[in-house]
């Protein structure tokens, strides 16, 4: 049995050698960039005291986590502020639950007034 295949004629099988292609050298530059980096890190560390690297690795996970917790904190705002508004705006239009929470100030307010006069 012969089979033959004309390559100029598929785009897919081109498409497909390409993204090969493309994978492997991704695969290669990403583990020559590896080996250049651990071999720089490991050469400015040699020369370097345990506590002075124990504190440089401690600012800058502090740093990264506080920048990753300031940014966490502003997405999670911008997704609930929509939610309080809609809720906040329900309980205004709502009458009983408008007269539910000025009954539970009052008598908050109330119990206040008596604790204080006592």
């Amino acid at each position: 049995m012969t089979v033959s295949l004309k390559l100029e004629n598929d785009e897919e099988l081109r498409a497909y050698v390409k993204d090969l292609i493309k994978g492997q050298m991704m695969s290669v530059i990403r583990e020559e960039t590896l080996n250049l980096v651990q071999a720089e890190l490991t050469r400015k560390v040699k020369g370097m005291d345990i506590p002075y690297f124990e504190r440089l690795v401690k600012e800058a996970l502090n740093k990264h986590t506080k920048d990753y917790l300031d940014s966490a904190s502003r997405n999670l705002g911008a997704l609930l502020q929509p939610a309080v508004f809609a809720r906040v705006d329900e309980m205004f239009t709502n009458e009983a639950l408008t007269e539910s929470l000025v009954n539970s100030l009052v008598q908050k307010k109330f119990q206040e007034l008596i604790k204080t006069v006592q």
